[in-house]
């Protein structure tokens, strides 16, 4: 939604129709124009580069094949991919730890639970390092750009808290002694492709580009003219309208 705020022509792509009906609702709710389709973000059906950027958030983190996401997220890219993803050198790593316990012994209950109409656990998530993440990224053919990390509080704690002047309060004190570049999550990052000769940018820059940022997560809008309409959303791209 918020690529296609920017005048950006969106696709935006999941796997769970409930979660299409929820996009699509809030899409028509902002009077936004965007193409909403059914899809596997292992198995993106779209031709290579179709798109100038690639967005793939609050994903990575639950795929059964992150690096297969991720290759595929460059293959129909032609410009950038963005995605975030919670970092294993934060308070994440103890949350993730936690729920797989959880899940796994609720898993062996689950049968009971469901009989007594109880929900199914929370589905639980894997954190990742910036080297694994900046690896899967070089292998196809990209380089991170930028890094942007969040909070160093859980952002469970600032839900329940409630206050975003404590927010505002805790997060910037703790990044003015540093914690945040140490164990900010979640990270959200911009990757570029790069040409395979020398691992530059693999087009010399153009016109200077406008950044717009929004929940720690950056996109680019230039003067390129609309590839395939873009994705956003939760496996997507995102293609600038001229």
């Amino acid at each position: 939604m918020i690529l296609a705020r920017e005048g950006a022509s969106v696709t935006g792509l999941d796997a769970s129709d409930a979660m299409l009906d929820i996009a699509k609702q809030r899409a028509v709710t902002d009077g936004l124009d965007v193409r909403f389709l059914r899809g596997d973000a292992h198995a993106l059906e779209f031709a290579d580069r179709s798109f100038d950027i690639t967005v793939s958030l609050r994903v990575l983190m639950h795929t059964p094949d992150w690096r297969r996401s991720v290759a595929e997220l460059c293959r129909v890219a032609d410009r950038l991919v963005i995605v975030d993803y919670p970092s294993a050198h934060s308070v994440a790593l103890i949350q993730s730890l936690g729920r797989r316990a959880a899940y796994a012994v609720r898993r062996m209950i689950r049968r009971s639970a469901a009989a007594a109409g109880g929900r199914e656990p929370a589905e639980p998530y894997r954190v990742f390092s910036d080297r694994s993440i900046a690896e899967a990224f070089e292998l196809n053919g990209f380089n991170i750009r930028s890094i942007h990390k969040s909070f160093v509080l859980p952002i469970a704690l600032h839900k329940a808290i409630g206050r975003t002047g404590f927010t505002g309060w805790s997060e910037g004190l703790l990044e003015r002694v540093g914690l945040l570049g140490l164990v900010g999550s979640p990270v959200s990052i911009v990757a570029e492709r790069a040409t395979r000769a020398t691992g530059a940018p693999a087009e010399a820059p153009g016109p200077p580009a406008r950044v717009f940022q929004r929940d720690g997560v950056a996109a680019e809008r230039g003067s390129r003219g609309p590839r395939e309409p873009g994705v956003g959303g939760s496996a997507g791209a995102a293609a600038p309208r001229t």
